[in-house]
């Protein structure tokens, strides 16, 4: 598999979308150099001596974007959701995985190309996030979720992190460790490939603070550069604040799913 990253002499940025990441990279290349490899997927070699990075945001607001940028028809998982993907039909045909083609025939395309058609509209977003919490449902969000033990407890933001952030995660002897939250705070524990975190609502602090710390000594026109920069975000989703989306169901539906993220750095839902 292809890893996809940000490389600085430095440090490694892995980048988990949805996050500021394109916002990140441009930021890192501006100011101290480096290069993109690919993006969001997972670091395969772990013998570095690289800081590695990460970055991460409040799951009630990660959703509304991830939504938002869908409703915008972009991405990948929109497309994946309300189109019929003929080649997973012919690869289910000649690999004998006859649920491959069940799976896609079945899936409700249109019922989810009407949870994209209008970003002013909170009834929208609910809908889509409660099919995207659907357990009848995660078998159409692909990308390895259905298939991982984590998908019994957790949401697939939790999943992402996890796929990009831990060494070693889909090992099967670790998928058998993995049953519950409880069992995945002991592995991150010991699995976590991150040095620094960079939460998106302290963006630009997070960023000029990892920097000094791997031993870049930004001048005076590099740390306005990034705060200047602030609120020039790329590929920026059009919506509201989240608070205008949510109701109580659908607040503690991802409360319940990713509650390893909340818990671990302290998020709160949208008032």
């Amino acid at each position: 598999m292809v890893e996809i990253l940000y490389i600085t002499d430095k440090l490694i940025y892995l980048q988990l979308q949805k996050t500021g990441c394109t916002h990140i990279s441009k930021l890192l290349s501006e100011t101290v150099g480096g290069s993109q490899k690919t993006k969001h997927q997972y670091l395969l070699n772990y013998n570095t001596d690289k800081y590695i990075i990460g970055s991460i945001r409040n799951p009630w607001e990660w959703y509304v974007s991830l939504w938002a940028y869908g409703s915008g028809d972009k991405g990948s998982l929109k497309n994946r959701l309300t189109l019929h993907n003929p080649f997973e039909i012919i690869y289910g045909f000649f690999s004998g995985k006859i649920n491959k083609i069940k799976n896609e025939l079945e899936k409700p395309v249109k019922l989810w190309r009407m949870t994209y058609q209008d970003y002013k509209n909170p009834d929208c977003f609910r809908n889509w996030l409660k099919l995207i919490h659907d357990p009848n449902r995660k078998k159409d969000l692909d990308e390895g979720y259905p298939e991982h033990v984590i998908s019994n407890f957790a949401g697939i933001m939790t999943y992402r992190y996890c796929r990009l952030y831990h060494k070693d995660f889909f090992l099967k002897e670790n998928q058998n460790k993995i049953r519950n939250y409880n069992d995945l705070k002991k592995f991150d524990k010991t699995n976590s490939l991150l040095d620094f975190i960079i939460r998106n609502e302290s963006l630009e602090y997070d960023l000029i603070d990892v920097l000094k710390k791997v031993g870049y000594d930004l001048d005076k026109n590099q740390i306005k550069f990034i705060h200047d920069n602030a609120n020039i975000k790329t590929f920026k989703s059009k919506h509201f604040d989240s608070s205008y989306y949510y109701d109580k169901e659908t607040i503690d539906l991802v409360t319940n799913s990713e509650k390893f993220i909340i818990e671990k750095y302290g998020y709160v839902p949208p008032i």
